[in-house]
């Protein structure tokens, strides 16, 4: 049986996963400039980040579960990598950022390079998670991590989503395409997209924002279990 790899969004790392529970079989990865991985050099794109994973799954063939910037990682690898993907499961991602939130990136890349990340963190708050949960001890966790990464890190990320583009890729694996119900436009526009895009693809809601997979994190472990066809 194929274990599942993990692959984070944008500003947090590998430990965003914790409170997912898929058994002994899952691993979570730190994406380059998170965590304890070293950044790439500035200009790299999303293909440079799906060649480090690649890289590290050394040849294993994997069920690639990828949650907004993990999930371009995520389509890339997939279309990249065929052999390495068994099933593909995407969270609130994209295909192409339309041109506002592309500004958006650049503007946030600048602000970390000059004032660092402290103004950033209640923005990405608004947009992750309701205000219930926002007030909460895992978002509090996924504050404290963004604030702790490397704000050049984080820059080179953002310019990476700010030109990042899968609209060609052709996916072929097995795919379940997840969304937060209540999330920005474009992810819920993406979200539809993939489903359209990628033959037998299917489609699953949950209730929240950007981060619902964390605030639904017993709901979105399910549904991936029953995807993956994984051991309760």
């Amino acid at each position: 049986m194929s274990r599942t790899v993990l692959l984070h969004p944008l500003g947090t790392d590998s430990r965003c996963w914790d409170d997912v529970r898929l058994g002994a079989g899952s691993f979570a990865i730190d994406l380059p400039g998170h965590g304890g991985a070293p950044a790439l050099p500035r200009g790299a794109d999303v293909a440079d980040f799906a060649a480090v994973v690649a890289d590290a799954l050394d040849g294993e063939r994997v069920h690639v579960v990828g949650a907004s910037l993990g999930g371009l990682v995520a389509q890339h690898l997939a279309a990249e990598y065929p052999g390495l993907v068994d099933r593909l499961v995407l969270v609130d991602t994209v295909t192409v950022y339309p041109g506002q939130m592309r500004r958006m990136w650049r503007e946030r890349a600048a602000m970390a390079r000059d004032r660092g990340l402290a103004e950033l963190a209640d923005p990405m708050a608004a947009m992750w998670f309701t205000a219930p949960f926002a007030a909460g001890p895992v978002a509090a966790r996924i504050r404290e991590w963004f604030l702790a990464m490397d704000p050049e890190s984080y820059a080179r990320a953002c310019e990476a989503l700010a030109t990042a583009d899968t609209t060609g890729a052709v996916i072929a694996a097995p795919t379940l395409v997840v969304c937060g119900s209540a999330d920005l436009p474009p992810f819920t526009d993406g979200a539809r997209l993939l489903h359209e895009r990628i033959a037998g693809a299917e489609l699953a809601w949950l209730d929240g924002k950007h981060a619902a997979f964390l605030e639904r994190a017993a709901a979105f472990g399910a549904e991936l279990r029953r995807f993956l066809a994984l051991d309760s």
